[in-house]
């Protein structure tokens, strides 16, 4: 994985796109390991790291919802927050 998420770096700089590097937010998210409590398996997020991964892509993307709808934001961070804390 980590091989690929370096060959995806090195095509968006390349291309000068947007990239949204998820394999590096996750090792964040582990704390430089794999982010076990979000995950299902080695391979597959769980909800909350699906929940993870929205909250990525809308913050490198600028989306910040608004009103009620701000509240959706609240409850994914809560989700990847209690799982990374029980997961």
């Amino acid at each position: 994985m980590a091989d690929f998420a370096e060959a995806v770096r090195r095509v968006a700089s390349a291309e000068d796109v947007i990239l949204v590097d998820q394999y590096a937010h996750f090792a964040e998210l582990g704390g430089g390991g794999m982010p076990w409590g979000l995950m299902n398996d080695p391979f597959h997020p769980s909800a909350a790291g699906h929940a993870a991964l929205a909250l990525e892509l809308a913050r490198v993307l600028g989306i910040a919802p608004e009103g009620p709808r701000a509240r959706t934001a609240a409850l994914l961070e809560g989700m990847v927050g209690t799982a990374r804390v029980f997961g």
